[in-house]
C-alpha cells in the first residue's frame, strides 16, 4: 500500500495506507497542471490501485478546489479556473485534458454526453431511475469517478465512500461549478433518463495516462 500526500498541487508516494489532501495554499493552476505531469514517471511504476487514488484525489478534490464558483454559460469554453465562464460538457473535457488525459476537447465537449461516456468511461449504465441509480453507483471501487448524461446535461459523480456529489457546471440559475450531494441536486433529479459509466474503472484509459 502507498500513502498518497499532495502538497500545494503536488504528490509523493511514501509508502502506508491513507491520502492526505491539502488545498489551504493553492498553486498557480498552470503549475499546478505542471506538477501532474512531473509525477507520472513516478505513478506509471506504481499499482493502478495507486493510479486509481491519484486521479480520484485530483478530479474530487483538487479540480473542485480550482473551479468552484466559475461561471456557467452555454458558450462557455474558458481554459482557466474563475476566468470567463464554462459549459458543463467543456467543464469535463477541459479538466481532463488538463490533467494529462488524451482526448479531443471540443470534439467531444460539443457532441451528446453519450459519444463522451462510450468513449472514456466503462460498465455504463443506462437507467430512468434515481433509486437505481444510486444503486448503480453503490457497486464497484470504494471512491470512484463517474461521467454522468442526463436529458441536457453532463458532470462528474464523485463516489466517496458512501457519499455521493454531483460536481459540474450547473445551468441553474447559471450557477457555474458546483459539487453537491446528489441529493440535493435539482439538475439531477430533474432528469428523467440518466447514462453513467466509471472513469476509473476504465482500466485501460489509467494505465494509458500513467505512461
Amino acid at each position: 500500500m502507498y500513502k498518497i500526500i499532495f502538497l500545494f498541487g503536488l504528490i509523493s508516494i511514501v509508502g502506508i495506507n491513507s491520502s492526505v489532501h491539502n488545498t489551504s495554499s493553492l498553486i498557480d493552476y498552470t503549475d499546478w497542471k505542471a506538477g501532474i505531469s512531473k509525477n507520472k514517471p513516478l505513478l506509471a511504476k506504481q499499482s493502478l490501485a495507486t493510479k486509481q487514488a491519484y486521479l480520484f484525489e485530483v478530479i474530487a478534490k483538487s479540480i473542485p478546489a480550482y473551479w468552484i464558483g466559475t461561471t456557467w454559460d452555454f458558450n462557455g469554453v474558458t481554459r482557466t479556473p474563475q476566468k470567463g465562464a464554462i459549459a458543463c460538457g467543456y467543464f469535463i473535457t477541459t479538466v481532463l485534458e488538463d490533467i494529462g488525459i488524451q482526448l479531443d476537447r471540443v470534439k467531444l465537449a460539443q457532441q451528446v454526453s453519450s459519444v463522451m461516456i462510450k468513449k472514456l468511461t466503462v460498465k455504463i449504465k443506462n437507467t430512468t431511475n434515481f433509486s437505481t441509480l444510486k444503486t448503480y453507483i453503490s457497486t464497484g471501487l470504494k471512491n470512484d469517478i463517474f461521467i454522468i448524461g442526463l436529458d441536457f446535461h453532463t458532470g462528474f459523480i464523485v463516489k466517496e465512500g458512501t457519499t455521493f456529489y454531483f460536481l459540474h457546471s450547473n445551468y441553474i440559475n447559471r450557477e457555474g461549478v458546483i459539487k453537491e450531494n446528489i441529493e440535493n441536486s435539482a439538475a439531477l433529479k430533474g432528469s428523467s433518463n440518466y447514462m453513467i459509466g466509471s472513469l476509473l474503472q476504465n482500466e485501460i484509459l489509467v494505465q494509458k495516462w500513467a505512461k
